[in-house]
């Protein structure tokens, strides 16, 4: 009996939700040997010079935390400053300067720029201003709502180390969403899987075919002239998701780049107080970086698969409610369903074992349960971001002049 369109597209489906299923596995075993690898291998006591970068702006509540996190690093007093780019309108300035006084003059130098030009991606301006500043050679950054672990920057510079066979450019670490709220908790799961299966499986998998790694801005590590040789972040100032694209520019230019799993060098945040928001940002910069680079593959197997699967079976199912289609068809359509939304709790189970990715919180039964909807929720956000992706591109004409960052790179 010949196959029908609909049902042709069944088995489509279902060799999609077989694929999806490998995927998850070999995502498991790219963990599981991930953590088999010495990260510090070539790096033991190298501990070269630092300017610490803290890109700010109405940081009021967190940058006493951050700055106090870093002055109590367990590295060379002598070896590291802080630059703090800082566009706040509240009372950050105030915080910081009161800090400083505390220092020797130019541990701590508050660096106060204009507003950032039309369509300027902030963290990247001010991650510019900050290099430029900067009177040492290795280059960390961090944002305001940041807490850095005690060993951040002694383990973060690692890789950069001259004995490392590999040419590294820049160096990431994972960072974990701190707090006890169901917002927190949800934002917590998602973000760590997000970095289990982006940063950590994958990884080594894009640098071998040669499409670069990935970072997360909370948490950077540069030697400045590399920076400066790939120009910066010149062609990629506008996009949203500036830290995949500056890591971007870096395997682009021929360097390796390294993202390290270590509980001893993360990095703790707050939840974002609008995580639709901020999910929606990152995933239109992930639009924009795919003219670039091919870091968006990852997305579509994560969000858009499952996403695909579930609608095509929700279909399935309401047609054979109606007795539109054959009832069986309905029944590969609950299969499909189950299918999905047991990957997507399979993938939680991996990593909440996980006190690497979630440190020492325990994990709320409701976040738990709630945890497959709001996957639900951020994959339509996905789907939504492709129609409103920005359409802007980088202009040399609103490119910020290296004249002009000079008449303030001294404000401090």
């Amino acid at each position: 009996m010949a196959l029908t369109l609909l049902d042709n597209v069944t088995i489509a489906v279902i060799v999609v939700s077989v694929w999806y299923i490998i995927y998850h596995i070999a995502i498991y075993y790219g963990i599981y040997h991930r953590v088999q690898w010495n990260e510090f291998l070539y790096g033991e006591g190298f501990n070269p010079a630092i300017s610490v970068i803290i890109a700010s702006k109405n940081e009021e509540k967190d940058i006493e935390n951050c700055l106090n996190a870093i002055l109590n690093q367990d590295y060379p007093e002598n070896k590291f400053e802080i630059l703090v780019v800082d566009e706040s309108t509240d009372n950050t300035p105030e915080i910081i300067t009161n800090i400083a006084k505390r220092y020797p003059e130019g541990k701590i130098k508050l660096i106060r720029p204009p507003p950032p030009p039309p369509h300027i991606n902030g963290i990247s301006y001010s991650i510019t201003i900050g290099v430029k500043a900067a009177k040492n050679e290795v280059i960390a950054v961090t944002e305001a709502d940041c807490i850095p672990s005690q060993e951040w920057l002694k383990l973060i510079v690692y890789p950069l180390t001259p004995h490392n066979p590999d040419e590294v450019g820049i160096v990431g670490s994972h960072g974990i969403i701190i707090g006890d709220s169901l917002s927190a908790n949800l934002q917590r799961l998602e973000f760590s899987g997000f970095l289990f299966e982006f940063f950590g499986a994958l990884d080594r998998a894009r640098q071998s075919v040669g499409v670069g790694g990935a970072s997360w801005g909370g948490s950077m590590c540069f030697r400045k002239k590399s920076f400066e040789q790939i120009g910066g972040y010149e062609g990629v100032e506008h996009i949203h998701l500036q830290d995949i694209a500056l890591t971007w520019k870096f395997a682009k230019a021929g360097f390796k780049t390294a993202f390290l799993f270590n509980q001893r060098v993360k990095v703790v945040t707050r939840p974002h107080p609008q995580p639709i928001k901020q999910r929606l940002r990152w995933f239109r910069g992930g639009w924009q970086c795919r003219f670039h680079y091919t870091y968006h593959i990852g997305a579509v197997n994560i969000y858009g698969v499952p996403l695909a699967i579930e609608m095509y079976s929700l279909i399935l199912i309401i047609l054979a409610i109606f007795e539109i289609i054959p009832i069986h068809l309905g029944h590969i359509g609950f299969i499909l369903i189950f299918i999905t939304t047991l990957m997507k709790y399979l993938t939680l189970l991996q990593f909440t074992k996980s006190k690497l990715l979630l440190g020492n919180y325990k994990h709320s039964w409701k976040a738990i349960l709630l945890y497959g909807f709001w996957i639900f929720i951020i994959q339509w956000i996905w789907f939504i971001s492709i129609f409103t992706k920005p359409t802007y591109k980088w202009k040399e004409v609103e490119k910020y002049k290296d004249e002009e960052i000079s008449s303030y790179i001294n404000t401090i």
